[in-house]
């Protein structure tokens, strides 16, 4: 039986149509995905988003400050939340504030202290996720007034282009091995 050896006979043939599509979809996928730019940050005044979070904090802080006032106040005999309370707003006349915390700390029994620390957990769990949906609906809004058009375009050409340099390299390697 005799074997012979066949060059492949497929024309690679340039179809820009068909990567532009690919490109400009790429581009509109890029459009959500890329992260925002410093530039962007200043056009979409990203310091007034700063101060705005800072409240947003500041207002989800108050709130729990004063739902656990609210439980001291209906007469809890847990000194956790006296002490957090003293953490969060010490008094005036309290030389270091880290030193008078340590001190309200270190005295207090230890079923007290867990909640003490399970107020704290709370309170910083609470801020996380505030600024965590601040800076998502920052974003979100500054992706979504991107130009959608002007990703695809420059992904349409950039495919383009990239697909056209292929297709010529693979025409000068097919023209030298003949």
């Amino acid at each position: 039986m005799s074997i012979s050896v066949t060059k492949n006979q497929q024309q690679n043939s340039f179809n820009p149509f068909k990567w532009a599509v690919a490109g400009a979809a790429a581009g509109y996928i890029a459009k959500d995905l890329m992260p925002i730019s410093k530039a962007e940050k200043e056009y979409f005044q990203f310091d007034q988003f700063i101060t705005d979070r800072k409240s947003s904090v500041k207002n989800a802080v108050a709130q729990e400050l004063d739902n656990i006032r609210e439980i001291i106040k209906h007469g809890t005999t847990d000194e956790g939340y006296d002490a957090y309370v003293k953490f969060v707003d010490p008094p005036k006349n309290a030389q270091g504030r880290e030193e008078y915390i340590k001190d309200v700390v270190s005295k207090l029994p230890d079923d007290a202290r867990a909640t003490f620390e399970r107020l704290r957990r709370q309170v910083d769990e609470k801020v996380r996720e505030v600024k965590k949906t601040h800076n998502f609906m920052f974003e979100a809004a500054i992706k979504k007034l991107r130009p959608a058009a002007g990703y695809a375009f420059v992904g349409a050409l950039l495919s383009t282009g990239a697909a056209f340099v292929s297709y010529v390299l693979s025409k000068m390697a097919n023209t030298s091995q003949n």
